[in-house]
């Protein structure tokens, strides 16, 4: 393997790294407009045909820079034994940039997804309690 094409592996794997934080960076957005929607009342949300499948393609994608960032790791260690290129060296650190701001991304996500989780909770419950006293309304008439 010649280093042309570890360096275009390289490029590949931070091209996807890129497509991955824009697409974590629109499931953010997406997230946030669920939470102020909820916060307005509405029970429940329901996932348009659009964000299944953005969210199926954000799988694909996640799957897809770890593969690229593994096969990248895999080629570096068959070239261990070789001094790096300046340009290797410095598109490795692209990578691992890529994968820390993909990282937190996803960990700021999951805090909005509990975040939603829990808007959603205490929209049911007190929908619940306003149905409990309407029944009971209607019983003592």
């Amino acid at each position: 393997m010649t280093i042309f094409f570890q360096i275009c592996s390289q490029k590949e794997c931070i091209a996807s790294g890129d497509l991955l934080i824009s697409m974590e960076k629109k499931r953010s957005d997406i997230l946030k407009r669920h939470i102020e929607i909820t916060e307005r009342g509405i029970p429940r949300l329901p996932q348009y045909p659009d964000e299944t499948e953005f969210n199926s393609d954000l799988s694909n994608q996640l799957y897809s820079f770890n593969f690229l960032a593994r096969e990248v790791g895999a080629l570096r260690k068959l070239k261990r034994a070789q001094k790096m290129s300046k340009d290797s060296a410095h598109l490795d650190k692209e990578i691992v940039l890529r994968k820390r701001e993909a990282m937190k991304l996803m960990i700021f996500n999951i805090g909005l997804e509990n975040e939603l989780l829990k808007l959603y909770i205490k929209t049911a419950v007190e929908l619940d309690t306003l149905n409990e006293n309407e029944a009971e309304i209607n019983d003592v008439m």
